[in-house]
This record gives structure tokens, C-alpha cells and sequence, in this order.
């Protein structure tokens, strides 16, 4: 399980990451983590990977996500 202290270190160390383990990390993150936790990875993979890694947001099973999501993806257009 990844807690929020682990996604910090991932996003502050991102560059030092191949893309693939930073994709890999955020994508566990998003699938496995608590609501806090998803929307951290789904943050961090919007700035490293762009809205594409956060369209799988707008249907999460919880609402603060979800509208994170939107929100996030009303100010990338």
C-alpha cells in the first residue's frame, strides 16, 4: 500500500525516476490507495504525464476525487 509520505518523496525525487517506474508508482497509487492517496497520484501524474492519466479519476468511487478530477481537467483546456 502507498501512503501520502511515499507520494511526496515520489514527487519531489520524480526526476530521478524512469518514466515507466513513475507511471508504474502513480498508477498503483491511484488504483490501490485511499481517496487522499488517489487524488495525490492522479496530481502528480497530471503534471508528469498530462490530463490523459487523470480521465480514469472522473470515475472513482469517491466524490472528492471525482470533482478534483474535473476541476483539474477544467483548467488544463
Amino acid at each position: 500500500m502507498i501512503d501520502l509520505g511515499i507520494l511526496d518523496t515520489v514527487a519531489s525525487r520524480a526526476a530521478d525516476l524512469d518514466s515507466a517506474e513513475l507511471r508504474k508508482l502513480l498508477n498503483e497509487a491511484a488504483k490501490k490507495g485511499s481517496a487522499p492517496v488517489r487524488q495525490s497520484g492522479y496530481r502528480i501524474g497530471l503534471e508528469h504525464f498530462g490530463p490523459e492519466f487523470v480521465r480514469p479519476a472522473l470515475e472513482d468511487s469517491a466524490k472528492a476525487v471525482r470533482n478534483w478530477a474535473v476541476k483539474a481537467l477544467d483548467r488544463g483546456k
